[in-house]
Order: C-alpha cells, then structure tokens, then sequence
C-alpha cells in the first residue's frame, strides 16, 4: 500500500536521554533481512528520534516503514540501533530509500527476491573480512559493482567481537555494498558469544537474533549454520541439527546451499573438519548441493564429495571462501581439491534456472576459478558425476599421514644455524594397494628459516613402511622455544606426495622440541591410527 507520511519516531524518553541528532549516523544505513515483499534498513546513531524513512520505486518516495524499532547498544553508550521494516513490497521490484539523522541522509537501491523461480540473479559468498579494513574495502566495492541480488558471508566479520569492533572492521569498509545489498552472516569464532552480532543482524524467518537460520530467493534454499556454537555446546549442536534435517527436508527447491564458519574439507594448517560426522551426512540426506565455509584464510574447492550409497547422484562441492581481508594462510594441495590458494577474493553465483554458474574472483576483476554445476536435464551429468570423488579417500589420506608428520614434527633437540638435529619417522602409504613416492621439505615461509641437511625422498612399497630419516638445521635465524615446545621461528614440515597419478601435498604441526616419552607416545598414537584404519 503506498502511503504518504513523514516517518517521525516516537520512542520511550528513558531510551533517549543525551545526546542530540546533530551528530547523525555512527554506523551508516544498511540493509537486512530480505524477502519477496520485505527488507529491513539498519543503522546507529547517538540520538534516532528524529530520523526520518522513506522509500518508493520511482522519483516519488511515498512508502514508508511499517514498523520502527530503536535498541540502545548498552547502558554505557549513548548509542542505538536502529530498525525500519519496509513491507507490502512488490516481488522482484527494484526500489530506492532515503535514510536521513540529522545533518546526515543516506540514499540507496535494493531489489525484492523473486515470486518464484527467477530467470536469473547472483549472489555472492565470501567471509573473513576481519583486521585489513583496505582489502575489505575493495573487495566490497568490486561486490557492490556485480550487482548481486544479496550476499552470505561465512563469519569472522571483526578481530574479537566487541560492538565497538563493527564499524571499522566491517561497516565502514562495506558500506557501499551493503547500503544496497542485503548481506546475511553466520557466526565465526572471533564473534565469539554473538552477543554483538545479534544486536547488529537481523536474520530472516520467525527469530530475528538467530544465529541459524534459512531463506530461499527464487530456486535457490539457503541455510546458514553456527558452527561455532556448535563447537562449544552438543545439546546446541544437535537442536541445530535435528532443525537442520526438517528444514532441508521441507524445502523442495532446486537448490541447496548451507554456509558456515569452520570447514568440513580443510587443507590449510587447522586441517578443519567441522560436521563431518554430523551435519556432512545431514547434507547428503537433504540433498545438498553446495557448502562454503570460511575460516582457513584463502580460497579453496574441492572436486565434488559423496559417499557410496548415500549421494551418489547428487555429490556436494564444498567450498571455502575466507580471503575477505583477513591475514593469509598456509594451504596444501591434494587430489581431492580442484584450486587451493592462499588469495583475497570473493565468490560469485549466477543462478539460471537450472544451473549454477560460479567464479572466485580477486578485487581488480581476475578469475581465480570457475565452475558449473548443471542439472538442467534433471540431476547432475555424467561429467559432474566423473569428477566426483569418494569422501572416504580424503579421510584416508589424511588419518594416515597427518600422525605420521606430528611425530616428525616431534624434535628431539632445537636446531641452530651450528648446530643440525637428526630425526626421524615412520611413514605408510595412505592408499591401500598403492605405492607412494615421497619428498619432505618445508613449506615457503619456513623454508626461508629452515633447510634440511641432504635432500630427502623416496619410495613407500604398496602395503609397507619405511623410516624416513632427516636432519634439519637453521638458516643464518636465531632459534629459540615459544611456550612449551614449538620453535620460534615457526617450522613447518611440508610431505609431497604421489600415488599413481595424483600428487598432493600434506602440513606436519608446527615443529617443536620434546622429550623421549612425548615422541614415544605419539608414535605409539600413529602406529594405533594405522593399525584402525587397517581394520576398517
């Protein structure tokens, strides 16, 4: 219904006591919660009672919100959030709003989800975003220039989730795009408990300050999962989960995305396997098609994953975009993964009807990656299904080797540029039936601290082990001990492998110095992972 009145907010006097408007917005409007005939613009300021929203589809602004709600930040800060729910919109209608407080107006555009499939639209994915405001600022700005009908973002938006955190790690840098692109989060590990997210977010459906929570614009069903509340609770993990089988199970669109914090498929230094026991089978049974993750900073996509008898037609892609700004992280490669780059990006999806077409871009507009996921004749094709791999090797490849290089990350002495220490380690083939050849050496950064006395290969006989000896001295660096054991600078040991025709590369843990019993014990750890993974 079009309507035409000046909005002047009338708010309980104890909420407002100091300051004036004069001081107009701290955080500039943007928007929240988007749907087919609704959207919510957020902003804060010191003092909202005379701010003033309208909204409309051409020059004349005659809508005004149907609701207007102010919350104030804390009892120490004259500082409030503010909220106005426009409704009764059109579907798929391109509408422009005016924010303004004060000496202050903001101006922006946004478009209404579609009645049902679209023909086309994109959206976008990227997470992290956290301590390096400058990069943010320009992937935001490459964003806002797509066009995206809205964004998910997979968490980590601040350094430690403090209110006062937002606006410079988030909202300042965003705030071209986010004026006119609604971006819906999901909780990363420094939001910590949430409590700020929650005042400063407004998720879709029946509870605004979810932290999980789904939506669906045209074909597409999207659900945002919070894996860090589920690292931190079981009781809120499996009322997330059992939420999360109805939820995939009532919806019957053509696609289906879950995005998140903390990965399932990993190959940067945490090796991160969020869910994979839990919410992983949950996503084959509802039938999804698409995760991405965040929280190994870089960019990675793994080929897609199923698991024999369960999701056999219809593999996932997982993928994990977490270059939003955050400092870059050490990535390996593996047979299993398509790309894994340590690079700030985004993640752009252009949905048509029945295919997905999806590219990770850098801010100055270069294609890092791209790919199709097509089910226009009904399921996934023969090529998708080709490509797709057996979750189980994954695992296998790292239960075995990942035990195998913390033992040889287990220095019996420091290593000094005089003086080299001797070591060495067991190590198997990951692959049952399948001989490995072998190169150890280190990755980059710690190459440039570390080198290892004589080059180091080999091979490892189908079904067998052998001892992989190796002696390591520093570079012209000073060594010393951080903490109990890690050595300082960091060392990382890097495993090259091959098996057959396909090659990887594998992280030991940092490298530290421990005692005879320590490495007797973890030695004693791999050889009772081999010997469970034997049995399995």
């Amino acid at each position: 219904m079009r309507r035409r009145f000046l909005i002047a907010a009338t708010l309980l006097s104890a909420c407002l006591a100091a300051a004036g408007c004069q001081k107009g917005f701290i955080i500039r409007p943007y928007l929240q919660r988007p749907g087919q005939t609704e959207m919510s613009i957020l902003w804060t300021a010191s003092d909202p009672r005379d701010a003033q929203v309208r909204c409309g589809t051409g020059q004349t602004l005659d809508i005004t919100p149907e609701s207007y709600r102010c919350v104030r930040r804390d009892a120490l800060h004259d500082e409030y959030v503010c909220r106005a729910t426009l409704g009764g919109l059109k579907p798929g209608t391109t509408y422009r709003y005016r924010v303004t407080c004060g000496p202050d107006r903001e101006e922006g555009t946004f478009t209404t989800f579609p009645a049902g499939p679209s023909p086309e639209f994109s959206f976008v994915i990227y997470g992290d975003t956290r301590s390096n405001p400058e990069e943010h600022h320009k992937l935001a700005e490459a964003i806002a220039a797509d066009r995206p009908l809205f964004g998910i973002h997979s968490g980590d938006l601040v350094r430690g989730g403090a209110f006062s955190e937002f606006k410079g790690d988030y909202f300042d840098p965003a705030a071209s795009l986010i004026r006119d692109v609604p971006v819906m989060v999901a909780r990363g590990n420094h939001e910590e408990g949430g409590q700020a997210l929650r005042r400063l977010f407004v998720s879709p459906g029946p509870r605004p300050d979810a932290l999980y929570y789904s939506f669906d614009c045209g074909n597409v069903h999207v659900v945002a999962l919070d894996s860090q509340g589920a690292r931190g609770s079981r009781a809120y993990a499996a009322g997330m989960l059992d939420w999360l089988d109805q939820d995939l199970a009532a919806s019957k669109a053509d696609w289906k995305v879950v995005f998140y914090h903390h990965p399932t498929y990993d190959l940067g230094i945490y090796q991160t396997r969020w869910g994979h026991e839990d919410f992983a089978p949950a996503f084959r049974r509802g039938g999804v098609d698409l995760s991405a993750s965040g929280h190994t900073h870089g960019y990675q996509r793994f080929h897609p994953m199923f698991a024999p008898g369960e999701n056999d037609r219809r593999p996932i892609t997982y993928i994990v975009s977490a270059g939003g700004g955050a400092p870059l992280y050490r990535i390996a490669t593996s047979p299993f993964a398509a790309i894994a780059s340590p690079v700030y990006h985004y993640t752009l999806v252009k949905v048509r009807g029945r295919t997905m077409e999806i590219e990770a871009r850098t801010a100055d507009g270069r294609v890092l990656d791209s790919f199709t996921l097509d089910k226009s004749a009904g399921g996934y094709g023969p090529q998708l299904l080709a490509s797709a791999r057996d979750e189980r090797g994954f695992d296998a490849i790292r239960d075995r080797l990942v035990p195998d290089l913390r033992v040889a990350a287990m220095l019996p002495h420091r290593p000094t540029s005089r003086t080299a220490v001797a070591h060495s380690f067991e190590l198997s083939s990951p692959v049952d039936g399948e001989a490995m050849h072998y190169e150890l050496g280190f990755e980059p950064r710690s190459a440039q601290k570390y080198r290892l006395v004589e080059p180091v290969s080999g091979d490892v006989p189908a079904g067998g082990r052998v001892t992989v000896k190796f002696t390591i001295q520093a570079k012209n660096t000073s060594v010393r001990i951080s903490g109990r054991h890690r050595l300082d600078p960091d060392c990382l040991l890097l495993l090259r492998y091959r098996i057959g025709r396909e090659e990887g590369t594998v992280f030991s843990p940092l490298a530290g110095v421990y005692s005879d019993a320590d490495r007797e014990r973890a030695a004693e750890e791999a050889e009772a992972a081999r010997e469970a993974d034997d049995d399995q």
